[in-house]
């Protein structure tokens, strides 16, 4: 499935998406939802709390078990 990140910058086939602590980010941005391409990590989307970005990575989850060919963060 090919995601698009929240910006509309990065658009790839990530074989891996992860939620981690986003350092640096200030309050709005503490968690940072990552999709990982051929040893590159893109930051897809920051949420202010890990419960947003969680509930994010699932709603990808649900789409990539739909079927769906494409997301948009």
């Amino acid at each position: 499935m090919i995601i698009i990140s929240k910006d509309k910058t990065k658009c790839a086939e990530y074989n891996r998406i992860i939620v981690q602590k986003n350092f640096g980010g200030g309050k709005e941005k503490k968690y940072a939802v990552i999709g990982s391409v051929n040893h590159h990590d893109d930051i897809l989307d920051c949420f202010p709390d890990k419960e947003s970005a969680v509930r994010e990575l699932e709603k990808i989850f649900a789409a990539y078990q739909n079927g769906e060919k494409t997301y948009t963060l």
